[in-house]
């Protein structure tokens, strides 16, 4: 739902190559298949969505195995490699925490409804993002350890909900490069938003923005399916309930009047922005969106009530 944003994911990707292609274990292959990994192994843990059919083709076309590409790739209890290896907090060099802290990301780009801080060896205690394989790893091995299929998610998105699903670039909003927000919107199935006083009075839905392609609408609408995201944020109606209420006692001139208040005694607040933040509780600007949960569900409702 939430688009990844890092002005370094090249560097970031190519650091990711460089500390985990020996994890890559090609003991168990025949000629054939160790030849192919070793002339792509930089291509395949690199390469881009839009390049992974390719791949897939010539895997096929070369009949490699499933079953020695789940071995050398995802691991298994006999064979600690490829992402087994790389996401076991007994691996001493670089692991999945490594590249949760680069990353950077702290709230599920699937959901935008859950943190998923990195916080390592804390009193011995740590926490990080799962990392869901955009293809499943299950069925496509070679790519369990491809940078760009490893998204940073919360384990409802992972584990209860997408699980085993069959994604694709085609059909599915990729985190790293579409951009959901800017296809669809939160609203509600009701007329005026600003006449609604119970829960039980409406349901959360999601509206297309205009422009948008028929390939962004398709993906759009899958991402919302498979991740359950109307039922999900039907959860979360006390929120809009609470924007409502804050409709209603304030307007543009409430705004401005506590940022010259405030202005006679103190500079707590710059703008009418800074007031806005304090009282929902929410990041209101495009670029500040992945920045809290349920940030975009806020920013949506609060433009359709007219308080930002």
């Amino acid at each position: 739902m939430i688009r990844i944003k890092n002005d370094n994911l090249t560097q970031i990707c190519n650091e990711f190559y460089e500390n985990t292609k020996d994890y890559i274990k090609l003991d168990i292959c025949n000629g054939k298949e160790k030849e192919y990994i070793q002339r792509n192994l930089k291509r395949i843990i690199t390469c881009k969505p839009i390049d992974f059919e390719i791949i897939l083709n010539e895997v096929r076309s070369k009949g490699l195995t499933v079953e020695r590409l789940k071995k050398v790739f995802v691991g298994d209890d006999k064979y600690f490699s490829g992402y087994k290896k790389f996401s076991s907090k007994n691996t001493k060099s670089y692991n999945a925490y490594d590249l949760s802290t680069k990353l950077d990301v702290n709230v599920c780009p699937y959901c935008n409804r859950n943190y998923i801080h990195t916080v390592k060896s804390v009193n011995d205690k740590s926490t990080r993002p799962q990392f869901d394989h955009f293809i499943c790893k299950k069925k496509h091995p070679i790519f369990a350890m491809s940078f760009y299929n490893l998204i940073p998610s919360c384990s409802i998105c992972n584990s209860s909900i997408k699980g085993q699903s069959q994604f694709h670039y085609e059909t599915h909003i990729h985190p790293y490069f579409d951009d959901f927000n800017k296809i669809k919107k939160f609203a509600i199935d009701k007329k005026l938003l600003s006449l609604v006083n119970k829960d039980d009075e409406f349901s959360i839905i999601f509206e297309n923005k205009n422009g948008i392609t028929t390939n962004e609408e398709t993906k759009a609408n899958n991402h919302i399916k498979d991740f359950a995201l109307e039922a999900l944020y039907e959860c979360h109606k006390d929120k809009v309930l609470e924007l409502i209420d804050i409709s209603r006692a304030y307007n543009e001139a409430s705004f401005e009047n506590l940022v010259n208040e405030f202005a006679k005694s103190t500079q707590i607040f710059k703008d009418k922005n800074d007031v806005k933040r304090l009282m929902l509780c929410h990041h209101v600007e495009d670029e500040n969106i992945d920045k809290r949960p349920l940030n975009k569900l806020i920013k949506d409702i609060s433009e359709e009530l007219d308080l930002i």
